[in-house]
């Protein structure tokens, strides 16, 4: 049994937890969360590349800082 349940969610359920004042103003977000040996370190050079902003394994960086205290 897979011990991930995975729901759909729509975007008016993610819109209605952000809270802002001029929605003009909200930058677009492109967001890739995929498993390794999948292309998304190419994915964040080429972002790079083109001049957009990317991070690549923030959250990988975060909660690994987090267990090591």
């Amino acid at each position: 049994m897979n011990r991930y349940q995975i729901q759909p969610v729509s975007s008016q359920q993610i819109s209605s937890n952000i809270l802002l004042e001029d929605i003009g103003e909200a930058p677009n977000i492109i967001l890739s969360v995929s498993p390794c040996r999948s292309g998304s370190s190419v994915l964040v050079r080429v972002f790079g590349a083109a001049g957009v902003l990317s991070y690549y394994q923030q959250l990988k960086t975060m909660l690994r800082w987090k267990m090591q205290g």
